[in-house]
């Protein structure tokens, strides 16, 4: 834990030392409601100047490091939020609107007291591309236009806009291939196919910004400068604060929750924690005897060191692997009021089936009331799944409980269950349960359970408790205590807090807006919601590995895809699939962690969907 503490803190501190230093001049102010970030040059004199504009999901803080790579050239640079994106909480409007926007940045580029307003050009990316260049096709006085992943040509004519440099990621789709060649062809213009990239990492290659300063160069008749700074730094400082918190996380949870990794029945517990040594009771989130009790109508399970379940009657196990019905204790930890765990394959086929259909309903629900676009279908969809799966898994639950019931089954290692008299199963060195109250068991010792409420177990060193609630070890409560409640919803909040944090700051300071404004403060918390929704469903089948719940987001995440493809939802989604499966292989590490420490899946899922939902809230567009 230490060494991971150790390898966190030189992760933060590298990701800040990486950061460009703030040595440029720059300014933010907001005219006629948008959003404009200034960067200057910081040297005396009339310089040319430079509207940056953004694409759709984008921000101005996204492409920043066109700001200080122009900047470092001597240019002036305007970045500009469109509505709806950044730091601009008004609704993202048509085509009209993205032109009035650039008129603002541009008018007040060329007010500027360092800008010669007879040398300014534009430079767009995707959807700011598009308006770049009907920008530049009916404002023939800009010295140059750039469009970077340019979506559609249809507003070129031949010179017009004047200068066009079309850049294009060799690895984007042929529709952005095809406009860009097109574009440079009507103009007279020039295209580059930039090599190894795609639609969003064209926007950090160090080919893409020679490039565009080559080419304004020759439209200023600028020669000689200081060449072109790393257009990565923001990118590589921001990766390395997520490494940095990722790696933080599991000395964070140690700390908040008191605890150490997994423990068995019997192991040392951590000083102060409250917990007897020897008696079985894991230290960290769970105040209870062992791990886990849940009971049926008619009863109660329990355990000490691992996992039981109980249907009609009651069911004892000291460190092993079965649970039990009304008649005895046979079965795999699943009963009346438990969701069952299934296997990956099972995990990833239910949950296929459930996003197929949670795509189709989404589809046809009045999604378009949630003023985000994509959102209210995502929120749909995320929910659908994830009461799909929850709903699945305390089916089977019920099933195999019923199951159990009413046959004699035999399960680990050998195990009988009568359902009206006696039974036994021979799990783990002996268990043995009988339907009129009393049982033993004998897995590393030696105890006992009845169904009236009482029960003991001698794994490892001896235990007891009683279901309804007193028992001896330590005066630790079989089940949730009050207590146990309060500090496991103190140490949620506190880890829903540093994943809001370890997402929000990278982003802000490296990547993308990421401070909610105006509504996005409440579709921030619909967002999570649904995420979470998803998160526990997924965790309720699979028994909250991290392993299990990846596989389920891996599900999910084609599904989406193909309900793009299929023309369900907003095909922007195609461009961001990479940026989401690495969201959700961070929110798997982390289930996974929280899964070692014993955190309830009440608390694991909301984490886990902060790092999820944060950047899908504040990137999409207000509408």
């Amino acid at each position: 834990m230490r060494v991971l503490l150790v390898l966190a803190l030189v992760a933060l501190g590298a990701g800040i030392g990486v950061l460009p230093r703030d040595d440029l001049p720059r300014r933010h102010t907001v005219v006629h409601g948008v959003p404009l970030d200034e960067v200057h040059p910081g040297t005396e004199g009339k310089h040319p100047g430079v509207v940056v504009a953004h694409g759709f999901a984008g921000s101005a803080r996204l492409m920043m490091q066109f700001g200080d790579v122009l900047a470092a050239r001597g240019y002036v640079v305007v970045l500009l939020d469109f509505s709806g994106h950044g730091a601009n909480a008004r609704p993202l409007g048509d085509s009209a609107g993205l032109q009035r926007d650039l008129d603002v940045a541009m008018t007040h580029l060329r007010g500027l007291a360092d800008v010669d307003g007879s040398r300014v050009a534009v430079v767009g990316h995707s959807m700011g591309a598009g308006a770049a260049v009907r920008y530049g096709a009916a404002h023939p006085e800009l010295a140059a236009t750039v469009a970077i992943s340019l979506p559609d040509a249809s507003d070129v004519r031949a010179d017009r806009p004047r200068r066009l440099l079309s850049l294009v990621g060799a690895a984007e789709f042929t529709g952005f291939r095809d406009a860009s060649a097109r574009a440079a062809d009507v103009s007279g213009g020039r295209e580059v196919v930039v090599p190894g990239v795609e639609h969003v990492s064209i926007l950090w290659s160090p080919r893409t910004h020679r490039e565009v300063v080559g080419w304004l160069d020759a439209a200023f008749g600028v020669s000689g400068g200081t060449g072109v700074p790393s257009p990565v730094r923001r990118l590589v400082g921001a990766g390395l604060l997520v490494v940095g918190f990722v790696l933080g996380f599991a000395p964070v949870v140690r700390l908040v929750a008191g605890g150490g990794w997994r423990r068995r029945a019997g192991a040392g517990v951590e000083p102060g924690s409250g917990v007897e040594p020897g008696s079985g009771v894991e230290p960290g989130f769970r105040s209870e005897v062992g791990t886990e009790a849940v009971s049926g109508p008619g009863g109660a399970g329990f355990e000490a060191g691992s996992r039981a379940g109980s249907g009609a009657g009651s069911g004892a196990r000291a460190g092993s692997g079965a649970g039990s019905g009304a008649g005895a204790g046979a079965g795999a930890g699943a009963g009346a009021g438990a969701g069952a765990r299934v296997g990956v394959g099972r995990a990833v086929a239910v949950a296929g089936v459930a996003a197929v259909v949670a795509a189709v309903i989404a589809a046809v629900l009045p999604t378009g009331l949630v003023p985000l676009a994509i959102g209210g279908y995502l929120i749909a969809f995320t929910t659908l799944i994830g009461l799909a799966l929850a709903g699945y898994s305390g089916w089977r639950g019920r099933r195999t409980s019923a199951n159990v019931v009413t046959a004699p089954a035999e399960s680990i290692g050998g195990a009988s269950a009568g359902s009206g008299g006696s039974g036994s199963a021979g799990a783990d060195g002996g268990v043995s349960a009988r339907a009129d109250g009393s049982g033993s068991a004998r897995a590393d010792g030696s105890g006992s359970a009845g169904a009236d409420g009482s029960g003991s177990a001698g794994a490892d060193g001896g235990v007891s408790a009683e279901v309804g609630g007193r028992g001896s070890a330590g005066q630790v409560r079989a089940g949730w205590v009050r207590a146990g409640w309060v500090r496991a919803g103190l140490a949620g909040g506190v880890l829903i807090g540093y994943a809001g944090v370890a997402i929000a700051v990278p982003l802000q300071v490296g990547v993308t807006q990421a401070v909610p404004v105006g509504p996005r403060w409440w579709l921030l918390v619909l967002i999570w919601l649904g995420f979470t929704v998803l998160a526990y469903g997924a965790g309720r089948l699979t028994g909250g590995r991290g392993l299990g719940l990846l596989a389920v987001s891996a599900v999910v995440t084609l599904v989406l895809t193909a309900a793009a493809v299929g023309g369900l939802t907003n095909g922007f989604v195609l461009l961001v699939v990479p940026l989401l499966a690495v969201l959700m292989v961070w929110q798997a590490a982390w289930a996974e962690v929280l899964h070692r420490f014993r955190a309830p899946l009440w608390i694991a899922a909301p984490i886990g969907a902060v790092v999820v939902a944060w950047p899908v809230a504040v990137t999409l567009p207000l509408t």
